[in-house]
C-alpha cells in the first residue's frame, strides 16, 4: 500500500516486504523464495519446493496482534554491536529501530506496536477481487518457468 514505507518509518518495523511485515506485530513469518529478499505473508509452503521457511500456519491457529514479544526483541535490535549483529536481529524480529512512538507515556497511548493501524495483510476486503480473480482465471503474471496448466486453483 501506499502508506507502506511511512508506516515503517513510524513503528520501526521493517516494513511489507520483510520476513515479519506484520505492522501488529503478531509474529507470523513471511516466504520467500530461496535467495529472494521479499518475503510473502503466505500461510502454506508452496507446493513442489523443497524450501522450508517455517511449517503451515492454519487460519484459525494464527497468533494474536502484538503477542510476538516486541519489547525484548527491541532490546535485542537495540544491543547490537555489530552491524552482522544487528542485520541478524533484524531479520529474526522484525525490528529496525525503536518507534518515535516508544517515547509518548504509555498512559496515554496503546503500546506500541498495537498503537498502529492495521494493514493489508490483515484487511482481507482490499485488492481481493484484483489478486484473486486472476488466479482463478490462470491470467496472473508468473514467470515463463510456471506452467499455469498445473495451477489446480484456476478454475474459471
Amino acid at each position: 500500500t501506499a502508506d507502506g514505507p511511512g508506516m515503517a518509518f513510524l513503528t520501526g518495523l521493517v516494513g511489507h516486504h520483510g520476513r515479519f511485515a506484520c505492522r501488529l506485530y503478531c509474529g507470523l513469518p513471511g516466504r520467500h523464495k530461496p535467495g529472494a529478499p521479499t518475503y510473502y505473508p503466505a500461510l502454506r509452503q508452496p507446493e513442489g519446493t523443497d524450501h522450508l521457511d517455517h511449517p503451515d500456519f492454519f487460519i484459525d491457529q494464527l497468533p494474536l496482534p502484538g503477542s510476538f514479544d516486541y519489547e525484548r526483541n527491541l532490546e535485542r535490535v537495540i544491543r547490537c554491536s555489530t552491524m552482522a549483529e544487528y542485520e541478524l536481529a533484524r531479520l529474526e524480529t522484525g525490528i529496525t529501530k525503536p518507534s518515535i512512538f516508544c517515547g509518548f507515556d504509555t498512559d496515554r497511548i496503546l503500546l506500541v506496536p498495537l498503537c498502529f493501524g492495521s494493514d493489508i495483510m490483515h484487511i482481507a476486503a482490499i485488492n481481493t477481487g484484483d489478486l484473486l480473480l486472476p488466479l482463478w482465471r490462470g491470467t496472473f503474471r508468473a514467470k515463463t518457468t510456471d506452467d499455469k496448466s498445473a495451477w489446480a486453483w484456476a478454475v474459471l
